[in-house]
């Protein structure tokens, strides 16, 4: 176990969110964890990788969901959702926090914008000169768009509109980098509690695959020469973690989840300036790793998409016990897939083994690495 920080300066998560397609629900998210069900060939048939529902949220949250419908995209209602359950998990309404100090940081990547919104656009130039021609746009095409278009694909509306939501006025971010972003999330965050600028902040991350947008990166990325078979069933899922310090955490009473030992981020280009994601990948577990404290036979499991994360290198000094991807089973949700590992990270931490590191990468060769240790503490 890595050595014991003050409870003053231990970051702890005392609330989780999340949106998946198998449910909304921390009992639903254990299932899966415990009996995996496959979303690619030969596996669940009637798969499909959307969700159905937001789970059991509040009235007072669904008329605010409701209401602001036509200023969120996909990706912001399930981050709003997911911000929500894990708000209520922890009671940080009942924490007495002075809202000020509440932040929000989410993870993103692609957003929403969809052809629809501008082919009235387009037949209306097409309509004035008989074909389309880009110099009249201005004239013709931009009075046919929805004024509240550009509200809707702007990438900081999930953490925008759960601040709003909750009126957080403490700092607000966003990053956008796909798979590796909520992880990020979770490194900006920490240090915003550590530095002072915060007493607790919301950290998510929401995403979808079934954007056109995002299928066309996710197309790329398959044909490119990974090393390992590509998680193509697409999918959309969002989570929503709850940090503090675990002083205050033990002061309420709350649930603490585990604590974050350590981030890390890293990017690997090589001399021909190609991307080299699992090299990434290992630099960000050995850095965090480091930063952690931990000793190697105390890391009892590692969550990692297989995609870009050569497991053999990432964990060969760690002897992990147990190595997972959850992808497999929950789809390629971007985002919002990393924040769903997280959760899975966190419950199995919560219930079993001291410390876990979930570590994801991108094909652009950057990497970021969370350790997750285990709360034993009752008292500062």
């Amino acid at each position: 176990m890595p050595a014991q920080r003050s409870a003053r300066d231990a970051i702890v998560i005392t609330g989780i969110g999340v949106i998946t397609p198998w449910g909304c629900t921390l009992d639903s998210l254990q299932q899966t964890i415990h009996q995996p069900r496959s979303t690619g060939p030969g596996g669940q048939a009637d798969f499909a990788g959307h969700v159905d529902d937001f789970g059991p949220l509040s009235p007072q949250t669904k008329r605010t969901i409701r209401k602001s419908l036509k200023l969120m995209n996909r990706e912001t209602q399930m981050g709003v959702a997911a911000a929500q359950h894990a708000i209520t998990d922890s009671r940080l309404s009942e924490a007495g926090y002075d809202l000020e100090r509440v932040g929000v940081c989410f993870g993103a990547g692609n957003v929403e914008i969809r052809r629809e919104g501008f082919e009235a656009g387009v037949a209306a130039c097409r309509e004035a000169l008989g074909e389309f021609d880009p110099r009249v746009w201005g004239d013709y095409g931009i009075p046919t768009v929805d004024p509240l278009w550009i509200l809707r694909v702007l990438p900081n509306m999930p953490a925008c509109h759960a601040a709003i939501a909750n009126d957080l006025r403490g700092p607000n971010n966003t990053i956008t980098q796909a798979a590796v972003a909520t992880v990020m999330a979770f490194e900006e965050a920490r240090h915003a509690i550590l530095d002072g600028d915060a007493d607790a902040m919301i950290v998510g991350g929401t995403g979808t695959g079934f954007l056109e947008a995002n299928r066309s990166l996710a197309d790329a990325t398959d044909a490119a020469d990974c090393g390992s078979e590509a998680i193509t069933t697409p999918a959309e899922a969002a989570g929503a973690f709850v940090l503090e310090r675990l002083d205050a955490a033990i002061k309420r009473q709350a649930t603490v989840y585990a604590e974050v030992l350590a981030t890390a981020s890293t990017t690997v280009i090589d001399a021909q300036h190609r991307a080299e994601p699992y090299q990434a990948a290992r630099a960000a577990v050995a850095t965090a790793v480091e930063r952690s404290g931990v000793a190697a036979p105390s890391i009892g499991l590692l969550h990692a998409d297989p995609q870009f994360v050569d497991f053999g290198q990432a964990t060969e000094h760690l002897k992990a016990t147990q190595i997972r991807s959850l992808k497999p089973h929950i789809g390629d949700a971007a985002a919002g897939s990393s924040a769903i590992e997280i959760a899975a990270s966190l419950l199995s931490v919560h219930n079993g083994p001291s410390v876990a590191i979930n570590v994801q990468a991108m094909p652009n060769g950057l990497a970021s690495c969370l350790v997750l240790g285990k709360v034993e503490r009752t008292a500062a």
